[in-house]
């Protein structure tokens, strides 16, 4: 009997990496500097929605704001085509 060895698949961290390699670039260094604007908005933000949930004990509002932005971000990363990246805005 023999035995066959598959090779597993390397799991990505998060789908967003898997697409922009896909449509923009395949260096590294280059991928997070595509991602890093995310994170640095969620760093300015956070300060400020944590405030207001201390302030007025309300999370509703926070977490609809926020499920808008994800529903953009999810609309934007589905309508993405190899030619997003030479888009402009204007």
């Amino acid at each position: 009997m023999t035995s066959v060895i598959v090779p597993q698949q390397s799991n990505p961290p998060y789908a967003q990496s898997v697409q922009i390699i896909t449509l923009y670039t395949t260096d590294t260094i280059i991928l997070g500097c595509y991602i890093i604007p995310f994170f640095l908005a969620v760093t300015v933000i956070s300060p400020f929605i944590s405030a207001y949930v201390v302030k007025t004990r309300d999370t509703k509002w926070p977490i609809v704001v926020g499920f808008v932005f994800f529903l953009g971000a999810i609309i934007g990363f589905g309508t993405a085509t190899e030619n997003s990246k030479k888009a402009v805005l204007g």
